[in-house]
């Protein structure tokens, strides 16, 4: 198996699992650095044996070794139990791509699931899967799924940091600008790493 392949592909996840793991990088410990650490390469592990159906030994041993890393995690952080959900979501929407990329994104933000601050760990998810919907939304040219995560984000902004609301504008930017679905993805990348940082400042009192 070429090394290459053990990369992910869905950039859009790459992105939002590195500012999920900036996020969470202050607090983890060395077994949640490499639970975290796993996801990355999960990912295209993932796809390759859940969509695809065409996984190699590698694919299956990358898969076993980051369930167990996470499964281990989640005897003293219950919260990572919450990522059954959109995996058992993937699975069954697997013959869907669009409902399964929307769904096996979320796996992506599970770094940011071991940081003591719950309000923090909340708004940033919702950040992150409004803006999966965003990128939904362009590729299929159905702004309803931008509306659900822009409603969604600018409510749980408010009830965890209010402040943070204001990245509702970021959600809103892309749809009054011509803009390429790759430009989007770079787009993403900065404003989801931006709602990473300001969280970090927010928590740390920076």
């Amino acid at each position: 198996m070429e090394l290459r392949k053990l990369f992910p592909r869905m950039h859009g996840a790459t992105s939002i699992w590195l500012a999920s793991m900036i996020l969470a990088l202050p607090e983890l410990s060395p077994v949640e650095f490499l639970s975290s650490l796993s996801v990355f390469f999960a990912v295209a592990a993932g796809h390759n044996v859940i969509f695809k159906g065409k996984a190699s030994f590698v694919d299956y041993a990358v898969l076993l070794a980051s369930s167990l890393l996470i499964a281990s995690t989640s005897l003293w952080n219950h919260v990572v139990l919450i990522y059954s959900i959109p995996l058992v979501l993937s699975l069954i929407f697997r013959g869907d791509f669009r409902k399964y990329v929307i769904f096996s994104s979320l796996l992506t933000t599970i770094p940011a699931s071991y940081i003591s601050d719950t309000s923090a760990f909340l708004a940033f998810v919702s950040f992150a899967f409004a803006g999966v919907l965003l990128a939904d939304s362009f590729i299929y040219s159905d702004r309803r799924t931008a509306a659900v995560g822009v409603v969604q984000y600018s409510v749980i902004s408010l009830l965890t940091y209010p402040l943070l609301v204001i990245f509702t504008l970021a959600l809103v930017a892309p749809f009054l600008v011509r803009m390429s679905v790759k430009a989007l993805g770079m787009y993403l990348l900065a404003v989801v790493t931006l709602n990473a940082v300001s969280l970090l400042l927010i928590i740390y009192h920076v």
